[in-house]
């Protein structure tokens, strides 16, 4: 999904509820108009920003960040199946090596001796808060294993008894935990990486995450090691997604019209109860864009008539299971943003249908561009630009951080830098 910025507020008074929710109130009336539809207000997962949300949207219409939510069900497997001592053991150890210049300077000429194609050539240490920086350690321990065993056994720098204690089992713990993990560290790359993709994502992403653990589950060979850690996992799969994947929630109804991914295992049944809710859902939205519009167009005239709303229905769920290889070149060719390409130019055909489907297809699967953008805009008003005017502030978040052209920054951004500094002069 592409994105810009449009706007940027400082914040003067205090973050208080009261105060972000003033504030978030008036950017959404900035930004909203009859041409608009405003699908989600996205938040960091601060406690402040979350009643806001709440309080705006109601109760219970929130949704999980999944990006988090699979970190939190990392973090839950690895505390139930007792791998947080070995890993607590594993990052003493690439600590002593990597504080120690005798013990680091032999660990670089082990790297070339054991292990030349290995394009690593240091340890990382993980940040305790982000699982998936654990697996980046464990994976590059585990690819440098021969040369850090190598430095503990010249005993170059004298290593405390829990950091050197790493043993045959610690190993082996970590091997599965980055084999059984694998899959879960790359969706929630996937989900946090640049083509910021929404909440259409969700379903088949969590289902292949449920089909590899049950995979390993069903096999008599796995480990007693690898077996519990993905009860673990299978567990916590269902306690955080259950609910988020019934038949009404947004994110399978978003996944039945988007043309990029598609529904795990779609019997008669759910296709009809999403079906159902999807045509309520789409009901209700046209409903409340008429209230907005004071425009005499068709789709007005026809709000009242659900047996069109249902009928475009049937002709893309036809033309979406008939047509897989054209879709997929479609997705190829708009890369991260075809679900909204492919309905802007279904306008005229699916007048209904379309609307719902741009409504539904704008949620972001997660709130990694939020908490991008507070990051940096932190960067711009470092501590030597902490007078920077707000305009300016303004200005260049919405320079740094929208996915524009170069034809798009002549055409919209210059014009608006050149009246700013107008008005200052």
């Amino acid at each position: 999904m592409k994105h810009c910025v449009v706007g940027f507020e400082r914040m003067n008074a205090c973050a208080n509820a009261s105060n972000v929710k003033e504030l978030v109130e008036r950017v959404v009336s900035n930004v909203t108009d009859d041409k608009v539809i405003l699908s989600a207000i996205v938040t960091d997962n601060a406690s402040t920003e979350k009643l806001v949300a709440d309080s705006i949207a109601g109760e219970g219409n929130g949704l999980r960040c999944a990006s988090h939510t699979i970190q939190l069900i990392v973090k839950h497997a690895i505390d139930d199946t007792g791998l947080d001592y070995a890993i607590d053991r594993v990052r003493k150890l690439i600590k002593s090596i990597r504080d120690h210049h005798a013990s680091n300077r032999l660990f670089q000429q082990a790297i070339s001796k054991f292990c030349p194609h290995v394009r690593y050539r240091s340890l990382d240490l993980d940040v305790k808060t982000r699982w998936s920086s654990k697996y980046h350690m464990l994976y590059k321990f585990n690819q440098l294993l021969k040369p850090v065993m190598y430095v503990v056994q010249k005993g170059v720098v004298e290593l405390d008894i829990d950091s050197a204690s790493v043993s045959k089992k610690d190993v082996d713990m970590i091997r599965a935990f980055i084999s059984v993990l694998k899959p879960f560290e790359e969706a929630t790359k996937y989900l946090g990486g640049e083509k910021n993709p929404t909440i259409a994502a969700i379903p088949p992403i969590i289902d292949r995450l449920r089909n590899h653990v049950i995979t390993i589950l069903s096999d008599e060979e796995s480990s007693s090691i690898v077996r519990e850690i993905c009860t673990s996992l299978k567990q916590y799969l269902s306690s955080y997604f259950d609910e988020l994947l019934g038949t009404d929630s947004v994110p399978m109804l978003a996944c039945t019209l988007s043309i990029e991914h598609y529904l795990p295992n779609p019997d008669d049944e759910l296709v009809a109860l999403l079906k159902k809710a999807l045509i309520n859902e789409g009901f209700f939205l046209l409903q409340h864009l008429k209230e907005n519009e004071e425009s005499d167009d068709d789709i007005g005239l026809e709000l009242d008539n659900r047996t069109l709303l249902e009928n475009e229905l049937d002709r893309f769920l036809k033309f979406k299971e008939e047509n897989f290889q054209k879709l997929s070149d479609f997705v190829k060719e708009h890369e991260n943003n075809a679900d909204l390409e492919w309905w802007k130019k279904k306008e005229r055909k699916l007048p209904l249908l379309s609307k719902l489907a741009k409504s539904l297809l704008g949620i972001p699967a997660t709130s990694v561009p939020s908490e991008r953008l507070f990051s940096f805009t932190k960067r711009i008003q470092s501590d030597t630009r902490a007078t920077i005017a707000g305009e300016m502030m303004k200005m260049l978040a919405v320079i740094g951080l929208s996915s524009l052209t170069v034809r798009d920054m002549e055409e919209k951004l210059v014009p608006c830098l050149r009246e700013l500094v107008a008005q200052a002069e």
